[in-house]
């Protein structure tokens, strides 16, 4: 039987375990430090995801038509809907990194809405303004084409957009799930 008496034990064991865990520690390090080279190549891909452009002919109060769609998976649980001020292209904002984080992390997919209509029509509240006319059965239609009948929709409308925004919800409440009209500077046609 060899001479190792229970403290020799106990400062070999402790000495073993050390070194163990500094072997683990240099493995997790090395698990760890691939894991995050995988998140971070993967995660651009994902916010990198293709916006498609739908777009409508133009009418006798709707000038311009576009809607921008991205889907940052197959199956989203619903539908954030960016609609801008006056005349604005919504492809800009569905583009910037912030809203496609947020719509990553809530597992939504994005529209950016892109209408124009002349600015006397707006005040009378016709034009893309008037939800239940044209602007918001296009909406809809692309919502379904893009993501399902059914997804729930929420939408941001700023300044000319809240007006779109407004009315939409007025017009088909039961879509909607969420809404915000922020920054419009008169309220009429409502």
């Amino acid at each position: 039987m060899s001479n190792i008496n229970s403290k020799s034990f106990c400062k070999i064991f402790k000495t073993i375990t050390v070194v163990q865990c500094f072997r683990n520690a240099a493995l997790n390090a090395r698990l760890l430090s691939i894991f995050g080279s995988l998140l971070l190549c993967y995660f651009p891909l994902v916010l990198k995801a293709s916006v498609e452009k739908v777009t409508f002919p133009p009418s006798n109060e709707i000038d311009r038509a576009d809607f921008y769609c991205w889907k940052p998976n197959s199956n989203p649980k619903g539908v954030l809907v960016l609609v801008p001020g006056l005349n604005g292209n919504g492809k800009d904002l569905i583009e910037q990194q912030k809203w496609k984080a947020f719509a990553t992390e809530n597992q939504l997919g994005l529209i950016g809405v892109s209408l124009a209509s002349d600015k006397y029509l707006l005040k009378e509240g016709k034009g893309y303004y008037n939800a239940a006319g044209e602007s918001g059965q296009m909406l809809l239609d692309v919502v379904q084409e893009k993501f399902g009948e059914d997804v729930p929709l929420f939408i941001y409308g700023f300044s000319g957009g809240a007006h779109f925004t407004s009315n939409f919800v007025l017009w088909k409440p039961e879509r909607v799930t969420g809404w915000c009209a922020y920054s419009a500077a008169w309220w009429g046609g409502c």
